[in-house]
């Protein structure tokens, strides 16, 4: 039995988001899972808090 790691990173290889699956799942059928499972903290709600 084996285990396989998908994740994204960000451009500096911090981990944004990770789906962990049986070793025989390919890449590309996890890839909506792994998008989905990301979560970036925002201090505001963005442009909209401007004044």
């Amino acid at each position: 039995m084996t285990t396989k790691l998908h994740l994204v990173a960000d451009g500096r290889g911090r981990p944004l988001g990770m789906v962990l699956t049986g070793g025989n799942v390919a890449d590309t059928t996890m890839l909506a899972a792994t998008l989905e499972d990301i979560h970036v903290p925002r201090a505001s709600r963005g442009r909209c808090d401007d004044p």
